[in-house]
């Protein structure tokens, strides 16, 4: 058995799930999900049961104890998986030849883990449920224009001091750059911004067109912005792994603009995240 240990956010957690996917798939071997990361009350939470996974959830059983899981990622211990820690952001095809008795650790953030098995990512990531009323209107909104979504991630990447520094957040002007560059392409092109500071966006983003913020959804209800992310043609992307999902899943054959700086520090390779066929800026 496969079993991906899964943490922080949605768009983390659907980069961890397609990789433990591809790989159980190249094994013939079945995926779980250890979701023992996860606290009640903590400000991340399980995310993935809104769409159509193959759905197992565990608690990691022995692999819970550190001390087990640094052994187990030495050294092969019979009845025990052998465990899989991620090296760093950098695409590395070495951890698709890891054996069907594994458990992972780490980020996996490039579609290169599971682009064999893209038409099956993306139908399991399609959405249970239909999206209520007011989202249903937005959607109808966003299809009947030349839609571009923009996405502006601010909460923690300001206020935690480690997102900051490793992370920081994309200023106003590649906003308004990513917006020009769309722009000179696109014609009649109708902004729909999604943000988690919505009003900091209206106060900082002028993106020359018309722009609608899409402020419905509250925090619990954040795969409802990533559904109608989806429906947009174009994308202007922040450096947040929800964003990326939304343009990624979107397979609308329209511009998506990426940051070319990912990660505020150098020492993290960040370039295996974006898809050749995006842009960077």
């Amino acid at each position: 058995m496969v079993t991906v240990k899964l943490h922080d956010g949605l768009g983390n957690q659907m980069f961890q799930y397609a990789m433990g996917r591809a790989l159980a798939q190249r094994r013939g071997t079945s995926l779980a999900l250890d979701v023992s990361s996860f606290c009640p009350g903590a400000f991340r939470q399980y995310s993935l049961g809104v769409f159509n996974i193959a759905e197992r959830l565990t608690s990691g059983g022995l692999m819970g104890f550190g001390r087990l899981r640094t052994l187990c990622s030495r050294v092969w211990l019979p009845g025990l998986p052998h465990v899989l820690i991620e090296r760093g952001f950098g695409f590395d095809p070495s951890a698709l030849d890891a054996p069907g008795n594994v458990y992972l650790i780490g980020y996996w953030l490039s579609e290169k883990y599971f682009k064999e098995i893209e038409e099956t990512i993306r139908r399991e990531f399609s959405f249970k449920a239909q999206p209520d009323e007011w989202n249903a209107e937005m959607a109808r909104c966003i299809r009947g224009v030349n839609a571009v979504a923009v996405h502006v991630r601010r909460s923690d990447y300001v206020t935690d001091p480690v997102n900051n520094q490793m992370l920081g957040t994309c200023p106003p002007e590649y906003y308004r750059e990513g917006a020009r560059l769309i722009g000179s392409r696109v014609p009649g092109p109708h902004f729909f911004v999604f943000s988690d500071e919505p009003e900091w966006a209206r106060a900082n983003l002028e993106l020359g067109g018309p722009t609608t913020f899409v402020d419905g959804n509250r925090l619990e209800k954040g795969y409802e912005d990533l559904r109608l992310l989806t429906l947009c043609r174009h994308h202007l992307i922040a450096n947040s792994t929800f964003s990326w999902w939304g343009a990624w899943l979107a397979d609308s054959g329209g511009i998506v603009v990426a940051p070319k700086k990912w990660f505020n520090e150098d020492q993290f390779d960040a370039r295996d995240i974006v898809p050749d066929a995006w842009m960077r800026l």
